[in-house]
């Protein structure tokens, strides 16, 4: 009598995991999409040849930030696709805490654009 309910539990287990492994995967792969869209900006800006050494500095720093901010999400996203159901709950964590780290630290970006263009580009009242 045990067996069916273990069964219904490892499959709720299983389609449980399914779903937040499809839900991270996708907000990393949003993520990844944005951080490529910035950076590609980030080159086009970088191709004026008229930038001052301190604009194209500037950018070439952005660029670097932006370049390991999109490995650190594609290590999230392999981990993401290599997770088991042994190493889930410790990938989860560990995914989860890099999304928001991501996601804060483009926050984080737009402030800063607010704050040097005098905006609120971003529309969050600061």
């Amino acid at each position: 009598m045990n067996e069916p309910a273990s069964k219904a539990e490892a499959d709720r287990v299983a389609e449980e995991m399914r779903a937040e492994r499809e839900k991270l995967s996708r907000e990393l792969q949003d993520m990844r999409d944005d951080i490529d869209r910035r950076l590609a900006e980030v080159e086009r800006e970088m191709e004026d040849t008229k930038l001052s050494a301190e604009a194209r500095a500037e950018k070439e720093a952005r660029r670097a930030e932006l370049t390991e901010k999109r490995s650190t999400v594609d290590k999230a996203w392999n981990d993401v696709q290599n997770a088991t159901s042994e190493t889930w709950k410790d990938v989860k964590t560990g995914v989860s805490k890099t999304s928001s780290d991501v996601g804060d630290w483009f926050k984080r970006q737009a402030e800063n654009v607010d704050k040097k263009t005098g905006a609120d580009a971003d529309k969050d009242g600061h």
